[in-house]
């Protein structure tokens, strides 16, 4: 279940299957742009915030990828993996079924260090422009 922000706006995080089911499920990714925005037909804008940790790094995470998805998606799957890269250890993943096939819709990835500054992302929903579909 989307819940508010202190700005007043819907988001959901990392772990929030339903929420994103909801959102993307039956939607088409039409327009991603590399700042972080996932405009669905809808009209509806997912801005993808990541953790923004201490300045030491720990809980800084950033998106490592984004991809528009051009038919339906029938299904969502999440997924957190720990990894050995030079650069980041933990990966969030969100994938989408469409046509048939799996694709990578976003990554998120970073590191938790000490663990006290927080992990993953927020999907942010705002509503742009509305068309019935």
């Amino acid at each position: 279940m989307l819940k508010k922000r202190y700005d007043g706006a819907e988001c959901c995080d990392q772990d929030d299957l339903e929420s994103i089911k909801s959102l993307l499920i039956g939607r088409r990714v039409v327009d991603v742009h590399e700042s972080g925005y996932l405009t669905l037909d809808s009209g509806t804008v997912l801005e993808v915030e990541p953790n923004r940790g201490c300045i030491c790094g720990a809980g800084d995470y950033w998106i490592d990828h984004l991809e528009g998805v051009n038919n339906a998606i029938t299904d969502v799957e999440l997924d957190c993996t720990y990894e050995d890269h030079e650069d980041y250890d933990t990966a969030y993943r969100i994938y989408v079924y469409a046509n048939g096939m799996r694709h990578e819709l976003l990554r998120v990835v970073g590191s938790d260090g000490n663990g006290y500054y927080g992990t993953g992302y927020e999907l942010v929903v705002r509503v742009r422009g509305k068309e019935e579909g």
